[in-house]
């Protein structure tokens, strides 16, 4: 298969059928897929389990293209669905992107409530006494109660947003075009982190197994200036970004976007090659 065939494909699977990786169901069918898509160039794949403390239920996954030990430098990415917001995203402020994704379940938490107060006051409560129990519709509302406290749950843990090819897919695509282009070089490894929307908590996982130099990107897609920004000497971060007084943002408008910016995705996968080649010397 031809370059421009896998990236159709790829574009098509990750953009529309893998594209919501909110739920552990969700990111283990993202996973199977990633790996087998993978498995056409490297078989050297590692799949890594990890807690953010002992006692916590849910299991987060990152999964490790290469030998992250013996690595000289990692190119990373994360692949894990953000929730639905209503403002820009902003990089690196992690209390504020939870302060933001709280404000939002809260007030719509408190919407859907009133909602649900107002059915139950005029429709359900009619309904309950003035119908049999066995009539369709005691039964009927009986359900639909029912179906209302499972997405009042559901709504408690914020919703995924399906709108993002931007924020990460573009990522992602970039990091498979990569490993499909430049031949296995033991001192370059790959990482599909999870967690890299909710608190970077993949990256942080990656970091204390690794001494190796991270590059990591995040929606490298949109159509505003690519940025390489280095936080310390292991880790430089690849993002496109409008720059806000001391921040880089996102708007709403750029993460909504259909279109992924080829030059920025060109010029990523030209700083892979040319970084692989100068760790390979």
């Amino acid at each position: 298969m031809d370059q421009q065939q896998l990236i159709k494909d790829w574009y098509i699977r990750y953009h529309s059928i893998f594209k919501s990786r909110y739920t552990l169901a969700q990111k283990n069918k993202f996973l199977q897929s990633l790996e087998a898509d993978i498995k056409q160039f490297r078989d050297d794949i590692k799949l890594d389990h990890f807690k953010f403390y002992e006692k916590n239920a849910a299991e987060y996954r990152n999964l490790y293209v290469g030998n992250i030990k013996n690595a000289k430098v990692i190119f990373s990415t994360y692949y894990d669905t953000p929730s639905k917001h209503i403002e820009a995203y902003e990089f690196f402020n992690i209390e504020e992107r939870k302060r933001k994704k709280t404000k939002l379940i809260l007030l719509s938490s408190v919407l859907y409530l009133l909602i649900g107060l107002a059915i139950t006051w005029f429709i359900a409560m009619p309904i309950f006494q003035n119908f049999e129990t066995f009539t369709w519709q005691f039964i009927s509302m009986v359900i639909g109660m029912i179906v209302y406290f499972f997405f009042f749950g559901q709504l408690a843990q914020g919703w995924p947003n399906r709108q993002n090819l931007v924020q990460n897919t573009s990522s992602i695509l970039v990091l498979l075009l990569a490993i499909s282009k430049l031949r296995k070089n033991k001192r370059v490894a790959y990482a599909f982190l999870d967690a890299g929307s909710l608190n970077e908590g993949g990256l942080d996982r990656l970091r204390e197994e690794t001494s190796a130099k991270i590059y990591h990107l995040d929606s490298i897609g949109s159509k505003q200036e690519l940025h390489l920004l280095s936080s310390d000497n292991n880790l430089s971060h690849l993002i496109s970004a409008q720059k806000v007084d001391n921040s880089y943002q996102l708007s709403l408008e750029d993460l909504r976007s259909l279109q992924l910016n080829e030059t920025n995705m060109n010029q990523v996968l030209a700083i892979i090659e040319k970084v692989s080649k100068e760790v390979s010397k």
